[in-house]
């Protein structure tokens, strides 16, 4: 699929406003019991920026933004927002946007992220380990 078919499918602004397993999800990041109950409650925007097969996909979730860019097919080294490095990869194959998250310490476990349209929804799929979460996106 082209850049022109990742453009149409995920370009522009969400908003989430339904999850599934998200919080079962987040403590199997690692992440605190008070910090999960406030990450579950908000709803973030993502935007999707998509130039050739270079992608940005800003994140805002109450006063807290972040960035993440990706080149398709290539691997990048990153921190996540856990604070993990991991080298990372987006492929963008039936219409669905990959990113593969492995750690650079073997102790930790890989994370797929796995983005996709879902009639006029953006549905986005987190799995670690045998823990899978679903966040819905409408356009913003």
């Amino acid at each position: 699929m082209s850049s022109d078919d990742l453009k149409t499918a995920l370009g522009g602004k969400w908003k989430v406003y339904k999850s599934e397993k998200f919080e079962e999800f987040l403590k199997e990041m690692g992440i605190n019991l008070v910090m999960r109950k406030a990450v579950a409650n908000m709803s973030p925007t993502n935007t999707f920026t998509i130039d050739g097969n270079s992608i940005t996909i800003n994140i805002e979730a109450g006063p807290k933004k972040m960035e993440e860019k990706y080149t398709l097919n290539e691997e990048v080294d990153r921190k996540t927002d856990a604070g993990e490095m991991v080298k990372s990869k987006a492929t963008f194959v039936d219409g669905k946007l990959t990113i593969v998250n492995t750690p650079t310490e073997a102790t930790k476990k890989v994370v797929t992220v796995v983005r996709e349209k879902q009639g006029d929804d953006l549905v986005m799929t987190m799995t670690r380990g045998d823990v899978s979460a679903k966040r819905y996106f409408k356009k913003a």
